[in-house]
């Protein structure tokens, strides 16, 4: 099994980030349970704004994305937008919806 982390700080490499550092921390406690990974800080990376998964050439996202799903994997769930400030039109796995009916009150 492998991990990955995204590092949204607001800072370039090398500055200190304490977002680099939980995400170092965390990594750190994935490897003493048998799990290799990576930590990517996105600032290092040309990601234009937008909300499209490809925002046109020089666009570092969709190379970063493709990271996410390496060696043929798929998250579990289907995949829907996630607002937010870490990118609006985000993908990311969620479980499906399950509608409950209401309670019929008489």
């Amino acid at each position: 099994m492998r991990a990955l982390a995204f590092v949204c700080t607001l800072n370039f490499s090398p500055a200190p980030s304490s977002s680099h550092l939980i995400a170092d921390q965390v990594m750190a406690e994935f490897e003493s349970l048998g799990v290799s990974g990576e930590v990517v800080r996105v600032a290092d990376h040309d990601i234009r704004p937008g909300v499209g998964l490809d925002m046109g050439d020089g666009d570092a996202w969709p190379a970063l994305r493709q990271r996410v799903g390496k060696r043929g994997q798929r998250p579990q769930g289907e995949l829907r937008p996630v607002p937010g400030p870490q990118r609006p039109g985000l993908l990311r796995a969620a479980p499906p919806l399950s509608v409950q009916p209401a309670a019929t009150v008489r």
